[in-house]
């Protein structure tokens, strides 16, 4: 009699646990740090100049001279903004043109907006778009097509989409992003700014080549000098 045997019980589907899913979003998270260190900051520093300088100027320099309601009507030309802000940071914001979208909307449209920041460290950060938009009512900010942004430490970030929210200081975006820097680069499928821009999340599947020394790997791991371990909230999720 020729031996039977039964098929193997098929193995049960591999279910990460709560720990090794933080475990995972918390690399990503350091990861960010070491790559592209302060560039949350830096996206939000920018943004927020958008917020707070673009519809005053059109209010200030149009309305006086063709009434407001025909400003929700008119276009600026090349509007161009230099100035410092309420830090004393040296800035710059312009685009191709701007105009209000129509008689009863609060949305500013941008064509080709671009702004500068100096930064706190004395390093300047840029961004530029094909297209921008600026809610005054929600105070959000949705950038188009070939979002790029540059950091003169040699760091940079390009994707298709982003939208910032200028009130809670986060940022999103749901299309492919490459981010490079000294240490390497990442590719995700999207990414997130949280934490007031000093958290970085990669969303989705995610590829990262690294070029780190032995001080990086403490940094991104936690066990540099001076770090801090924090335990997971409740609510963080990891990126998928």
């Amino acid at each position: 009699m020729e031996p039977s045997f039964a098929a193997p019980a098929p193995a049960p589907a591999y279910r990460p646990s709560r720990r090794t899913r933080f475990d995972r979003y918390s690399r990503l998270v350091g990861l960010a740090k070491v790559v592209l260190p302060g560039t949350g900051l830096a996206i939000l520093a920018v943004a927020l100049l958008w917020q707070d300088i673009v519809p005053q100027s059109l209010t200030k320099r149009i309305a006086p001279a063709i009434g407001l309601e025909a400003l929700r009507q008119h276009e600026m030309s090349a509007p161009k903004f230099v100035g410092s802000d309420d830090k004393n940071r040296p800035y710059q914001v312009e685009a191709k043109s701007a105009r209000l979208a129509n008689a009863k909307s609060d949305i500013v449209i941008l064509e080709q907006p671009k702004a500068s920041v100096t930064l706190d460290s004395g390093n300047w950060v840029a961004v530029t778009a094909r297209d921008g938009e600026f809610n005054q009512k929600t105070r959000m900010i949705s950038l188009v097509g070939d979002v790029y942004v540059f950091h003169d430490a040699n760091y940079t970030f390009r994707t298709e989409r982003a939208t910032v929210d200028t009130e809670k200081k986060r940022a999103w975006g749901d299309k492919p992003v490459v981010a490079t820097g000294p240490k390497g680069t990442i590719e995700a499928k999207g990414f997130r700014i949280e934490d007031k821009g000093a958290t970085i999340v990669f969303t989705g599947k995610t590829k990262v080549v690294l070029h780190l020394d032995d001080q990086d790997m403490k940094d991104m791991t936690g066990e540099g000098k001076g770090a801090k371990t924090e335990k997971a909230p409740a609510a963080v999720k990891p990126a998928e």
